[in-house]
């Protein structure tokens, strides 16, 4: 069977259900992989994800007309990035995103770093956080050239950056 090849879009009104199982399955996958307690039962609520899709900063990775992954790319503001209690972030004051909420649909392998790969290229930084738990998106953030900047203050987050110049030169 030939797969059409991954692309992005913005998420639209009637992919909420499909976002919302993807959601689950993240949430399910989570607790079976030791990290039980960051999105728990619920995160992100529908009241979120709606938010996200009207707003348009949530984003799916397309394959065969599925939805392969899920992110939210928030343009950010210093005022917006979270405080670090130890360590920095690489430059405060340079244009970045924040990468929140992604998960996979779990059908295409690699599809959250094809979307991590497709953010590097529209923004100089992408700043994005994870439990220590999370052992799976820690490599693939450092699979996709994020480096550790410290801890999120007033929570257990590690929070990741990437410089993007080296992907924003290539477009």
């Amino acid at each position: 069977m030939n797969q059409d090849p991954l692309t992005i879009r913005p998420a639209r009104p009637e992919d909420l259900d499909e976002i919302l199982a993807i959601y689950a399955k993240a949430r399910d996958f989570m607790r079976a992989n030791g990290n039980p307690d960051q999105w728990g039962n619920s995160w992100p609520p529908l009241k979120r994800v709606t938010r996200d899709i009207n707003e348009q900063i949530s984003y799916v990775c397309m394959s065969d007309n599925k939805i392969a992954a899920v992110f939210c790319l928030q343009p950010g503001s210093p005022a917006l990035s979270p405080p670090l209690q130890s360590g920095s972030w690489m430059e405060d004051t340079g244009e970045f995103a924040l990468l929140l909420r992604i998960a996979s649909a779990q059908i295409i392998p690699g599809a959250v770093s094809f979307c991590l790969g497709w953010a590097s290229g529209k923004y100089r930084y992408l700043r994005a956080d994870t439990r220590p738990e999370n052992l799976p998106m820690i490599r693939c953030f450092e699979k996709n050239g994020f480096q550790a900047r410290g801890v999120i203050a007033h929570s257990v987050r590690i929070a990741y950056e990437k410089d993007c110049s080296p992907d924003l030169a290539r477009n």
